[in-house]
């Protein structure tokens, strides 16, 4: 067991690029040791490593090296979060047995509680509507809210907005699956609505509920995530006793593979008074069959145009920042956003997804070299969900960095960004290749060029429904369509795009 110096996780893109770090030095005298040898890593973590273990954590993992992780007490409550959210996903059977055999039975128990306020909602469907004449002093909001990243942030910053602009709305209650998790996001947030974050159990919903307007469903979509649909039925549930309206703003469908999560899907929308959703193919669904449905842009879209003036950026963002740009002022700066997949949505199956994947990484690679041939460009990635819930782009950014190797300048911005840091970084870049649907969006909403892939392969879903409705259908592929001569040419088509624009400034 060797402990190392907090700085040589810092170092695992420098060595990747092909740079001289002691963390290289450390894996050469590795390779070099005799066979039949095991080594372990202790890594104290800071504040300034914390954001970074992803990397080394599969840098070493490729090398046979497994990692201890010492958290040092300078870290705030939010830094700490990150680590356990990294630790309990990839070292799960560090959790103690007889810890994790009672969160077994506590979350057994919650989902059978959930199941039977569900099942109280085999009657005849109720809803009682609402209109811009009514009043929604305080609302409730549940969603998918819990596993949520930097893009959902700002939805829930959006849909505040509406609801204070539409019906006066000054309080809302927000349930989420890890309340914590969603009150340090919503700290980055600024509305006029006061905001509370609370559990999502169906009693505590039924508790405010009796002194609340409405219950509304926004952030994050009707889809196969059964646990999620038995929570929200009994939410719904609870507002059609008490004689509340239910709004459903600008939520995605699908997609499902479960015949129990379409059923349960329907249910839930057709107790609503109003339902919007915001991609015109969603609201063909058949789930919405019969019902009156508007559709309309994405929140984030009205949150996001808010943020004139970034007073939410703070000076450890800018600074990181900062130097991560630094002697990039003379080249093109290219945003990259990309995501792991999840290969049981596909409806080609996983293995075809796999693959997919693994063609789609290794053409994207080619392609950012090839434009790097044709003009001095800087690759600047950034994450929109750096936490394991969700799949961390950070993961991403490793696997693309590794294919690349010195080739290109890559620079990953290894962080757990907020909206306006997010922001922030947009508008210093030139262009911006992203596969988040969010990351998409916030490019879009800052007038930013930009490319989108869609992580459907052979089906394509929401950020191909984004484009598509924005007026790009040019400017989206899927994942499983793209080749190098696709990405190439869209960043030429991009600069373009660019010089335009800088023409009309």
């Amino acid at each position: 067991t060797f402990e190392l110096e907090p700085g040589i996780a810092c170092q695992v893109h420098d060595t990747i690029s092909g740079k001289s770090t002691r963390l290289g030095e450390l894996l050469e005298n590795w390779r070099h040791c005799p066979g039949n040898r095991t080594v372990q890593w202790s890594v104290p973590v800071t504040p300034a490593n914390v954001h970074r273990i992803e990397g080394l954590f599969l840098l070493a993992s490729e090398q046979g090296i497994s990692l201890e992780f010492q958290p040092l007490p300078e870290m705030s409550d939010r830094e700490r979060a990150f680590l356990d959210d990294f630790l309990s996903h990839r070292f799960p059977e560090a959790t103690p047995l007889p810890a994790r055999l009672s969160r077994f039975l506590l979350e057994g128990g919650s989902f059978l509680r959930d199941c039977s306020n569900a099942a109280r909602q085999f009657g005849p469907a109720q809803s009682w509507r609402v209109d811009s004449a009514n009043t929604i002093s305080t609302a409730l909001l549940i969603g998918a809210y819990g596993g949520e990243h930097v893009g959902d942030a700002a939805i829930l910053g959006g849909v505040l907005l509406r609801l204070h602009e539409e019906f006066g709305t000054r309080q809302a209650h927000v349930f989420s699956h890890r309340p914590l998790h969603t009150a340090r996001l919503a700290q980055g947030l600024s509305t006029p609505v006061n905001l509370s974050v609370h559990p999502y159990e169906i009693a505590r919903v039924e508790q405010l509920l009796a002194s609340s307007d409405a219950l509304i469903l926004a952030g994050g979509p009707l889809m196969d995530l059964p646990r999620v649909l038995v929570k929200h039925l009994g939410a719904v549930g609870a507002a059609s006793r008490l004689r509340r309206p239910v709004l459903a703003l600008c939520v995605g469908i699908g997609p499902f593979r479960r015949r129990i999560s379409r059923w349960m899907a329907r249910r839930i929308a057709r107790r609503t008074g109003f339902i919007s959703v915001r991609a015109s193919q969603a609201a063909a669904d058949p789930i919405l069959a019969g019902l009156t449905v508007q559709t309309a842009r994405d929140p984030a879209f009205d949150y996001l145009a808010s943020r004139k003036q970034l007073t939410l950026l703070h000076d450890g963002e800018r600074k990181a920042l900062g130097a991560l740009l630094e002697g990039t002022e003379d080249r093109f700066r290219v945003g990259v956003n990309l995501r792991p997949i999840r290969h049981l949505w596909s409806t080609k199956g996983a293995s075809y997804s796999r693959k997919a994947e693994d063609q789609f990484f290794l053409r994207f690679a080619e392609g950012l070299i090839r434009f790097a041939r044709l003009k001095p460009v800087s690759y600047i990635f950034f994450p929109m969900n750096p936490i394991q819930s969700g799949c961390s782009d950070l993961a991403s950014a490793y696997r693309l960095h590794r294919l690349l190797g010195g080739t290109v300048d890559m620079r990953v911005w290894e962080a757990d960004p907020d909206v306006d840091g997010v922001l922030h970084l947009l508008r210093q870049l030139d262009c911006a290749v992203t596969m988040r649907l969010h990351a998409g969006i916030f490019s879009i909403s800052q007038d930013l060029p930009v490319l989108g892939i869609d992580y459907y392969p052979g089906q394509g879903g929401k950020v191909e429904h984004l484009f598509k409705d924005q007026g790009r259908a040019g400017d989206v592929c899927r994942m499983d369509k793209i080749d190098s001569d696709w990405l190439v040419s869209g960043l030429v088509r991009l600069t373009g795009r660019v010089k335009l624009m800088t023409e009309r400034r």
